[in-house]
């Protein structure tokens, strides 16, 4: 499977196809074998332009980078990231800050040049040149990314319960093709 995918990207026919091949999570020939196939199907691979950003926003980027940040920027932080981490937070009761997306923090990062983004290979540079004013016990701590729960392997207890919904369910019946779904279900 990861190098099934890591081949699409290198085929990929642009960079920017090369991208969304990356955020891609089932190719067209996977949803054919997972989903029923009396459903309706758009004629065109919808992964293939829902992330895609819009033409205004790529055509305000100045650059490779601000045309790779905009695909987070309008598609995964909006409808992934930040709608698993509110939907997570409220069924926890919990109320979530996210300092670097306030407006005005916001608004800076993306007026930055690339160059104080990514510089020699090294990711958030100009933040990694302020963290130098930290304390040393705040400075050299691990930085930690956000994983996005559907790419982690699910535990014992989740496996369980995604088996019990997603085959024994009468929605489920209509919406996946059980032979395809069991496969997936069974990859570890």
């Amino acid at each position: 499977q990861r190098w099934g995918r890591a081949f699409r990207i290198l085929a990929a026919t642009s960079a920017r196809d090369a991208d969304l091949e990356w955020l891609r999570l089932f190719t067209p020939h996977q949803k054919k074998l997972l989903l029923n196939p009396q459903l309706p199907m758009p004629p065109i691979d919808p992964d293939s332009d829902s992330k895609r950003p819009p033409a205004e926003t790529l055509a305000s980027c100045r650059d490779r980078l601000q045309e790779r940040l905009s695909i987070d920027l309008t598609r995964r932080l909006p409808d992934e990231l930040l709608r698993v981490c509110g939907k997570m937070s409220m069924a926890h009761s919990l109320e979530v800050r996210m300092p670097f997306l306030d407006k005005s923090v916001f608004d800076f990062g993306l007026a930055l040049p690339s160059r104080l983004k990514v510089n020699k290979g090294r990711e958030k540079y100009i933040l990694s040149k302020l963290a130098d004013r930290l304390p040393p016990e705040i400075r050299i701590r691990r930085k930690y990314g956000l994983h996005f729960p559907m790419l982690a392997p699910p535990t014992e207890r989740f496996s369980v319960y995604l088996r019990e919904r997603l085959l024994d369910s009468t929605a489920s019946r209509e919406l996946f093709q059980r032979p395809y779904l069991e496969q997936m279900l069974n990859r570890k």
